[in-house]
Order: structure tokens, then C-alpha cells, then sequence
């Protein structure tokens, strides 16, 4: 009996430094979320141990640092409700999912950002999704785009509004395949909400569909264009008062 409860006793407490010493160390994760205070600081928070991990007075040096984090391993990072500046372009890597809590978690283009570039970009990857969250620009100052995915694969654009953009809204190009935009609202676009370009040859073979389907764009130069996009299923989308055309498709595009 009294050996019985040695070993009772020991493994009580061997589990509870192990539980001490898990509190003291960083648990990993691959799940990670992003807020901001009023004075004007960011944390990244670890979605697990609910510890922050990273505290930085710039929104694009704590998602990076997230991203980071989850770089090697895919995961997910939660941008919370609030208004955040994007002073240079967020790269995105295999398997990494972006979500917001809607309209509320806005994401406004800083007066100082790269010309030419865009808000999200991600090139030669696969199975990636950013959803739930608005891209403003309110100058046009540079030119730029919302989101733009490269040779990329199985990957979604989901719920997302964007607002006076002076390029581009989605840009999907480069042979990109399988990949999908859903239930996203356009507004003042300068170029195209949506532009599907060079899809027709790819890594995972050839005449692999893309699709843009139940979205709505407004005021803006062009809705949908494809340029060479040979496979691209368009399904219940809306377009009203452009600039230009609502569906502009063009040389072997269809």
C-alpha cells in the first residue's frame, strides 16, 4: 500500500512541475490573434495559452511577427475588431489562413505606402485564405491593389470589402489554379474589382478553373476582366454603375 502511494505521490507531483514549468515557457501554437489599444500599440496574442507574445507600436510589424511565427507550419491568425494602418505589403506563405471579424477589422492604406504594391500578396503557394475584413484607401496618392495572388493554388478570397482602391481589387494571375473569390463587396475601384490574369498553364496542369462567385461591384472602372484566363467560372455576381464594362473578356479568355 505504501509503495502504491509513493508512486501516487510522485506522479502528482511530476505533474504539476510539468504544469508549472509549461506556464512559465511559451506554449506553441499555430494559432495567433492581433488588437490594438488606444495609445496606439499592437499585440499578438497566443490563441492557446491567451499570453501576449509580441507588443509593437506598428500593425504590419505584429502581423508579420505573427506570420512569422506560423511561417514554417501553416496556421491561423485573427485580426480583431478595430482600425489598423498598412504602411507596406503583408506576404502570406503556404497553408497560412487571415480572418477579421468583418467589416469592423478595417485595414486603411497609409499615405506612405509602396507604389504599385498591394495589401496582401502571395506568390507560388497553396491553401491560403483571407475572409472577414475591409481594405480602405481613402487617397490616391500610389497606386495599389487589395489582394493579389501569384502562381498560387487552393486558395480563397472570401467576404472581404474594399473601398477606393486606386488598381486592382483581387488580382489572381500567373497561372494560379483552383482558386476562389466569394461574397466580396467592391466599391470605387479604379482599374478592376476583379481581374483574372495569364491562367491557363499551371504546375498542377493545364485549364484548371479559377472562380468569382455572389460578389458585388459598384462605382468602379471595371467589374470582372479576364486576360487570358482561359478557364474562369463567373457565377451570380452583380455589377452596377462602372466606368467602363461590367465583364471585359478578352484575348482567349472565357
Amino acid at each position: 500500500m505504501k509503495f502504491i502511494l509513493t508512486i501516487v505521490k510522485t506522479f502528482l507531483i511530476f505533474t504539476a512541475l510539468v504544469f508549472f514549468y509549461a506556464c512559465k515557457e511559451e506554449i506553441p501554437s499555430m494559432s495567433y490573434s492581433i488588437y490594438g489599444d488606444q495609445e496606439g500599440s499592437y499585440y499578438v496574442d497566443n490563441s492557446l495559452s491567451h499570453k501576449h507574445v509580441k507588443k509593437s507600436g506598428s500593425f504590419n510589424e505584429a502581423i508579420d511577427y505573427a506570420i512569422d511565427l506560423i511561417k514554417n507550419s501553416g496556421g491561423s491568425i485573427r485580426i480583431r475588431s478595430g482600425k489598423y494602418e498598412v504602411t507596406s505589403p503583408i506576404h502570406i506563405y503556404n497553408s497560412i489562413h487571415i480572418e477579421g471579424d468583418g467589416k469592423s477589422t478595417s485595414l486603411n492604406i497609409s499615405d506612405n505606402f509602396p507604389e504599385g504594391k498591394s495589401v496582401f500578396f502571395a506568390d507560388s503557394v497553396n491553401d491560403i485564405s483571407i475572409y472577414k475584413l475591409s481594405i480602405i484607401q481613402d487617397n490616391d496618392i500610389q497606386k495599389i491593389s487589395g489582394i493579389i495572388y501569384n502562381h498560387c493554388g487552393t486558395s480563397i478570397i472570401s467576404d472581404v470589402f474594399m473601398l477606393g482602391l486606386t488598381n486592382h481589387g483581387a488580382w489572381i494571375r500567373n497561372n494560379s489554379f483552383l482558386s476562389r473569390i466569394d461574397g466580396c463587396t467592391f466599391g470605387k475601384i479604379k482599374n478592376s474589382a476583379v481581374f483574372f490574369e495569364h491562367l491557363r498553364q499551371g504546375r498542377a496542369g493545364d485549364f484548371l478553373p479559377n472562380y468569382v462567385s455572389n460578389c458585388i461591384v459598384y462605382s468602379s472602372g471595371m467589374g470582372i476582366e479576364l486576360h487570358r484566363a482561359t478557364v474562369a467560372d463567373i457565377v451570380n455576381c452583380k455589377i452596377y454603375q462602372t466606368k467602363n464594362y461590367a465583364f471585359f473578356i478578352r484575348d482567349g479568355s472565357g
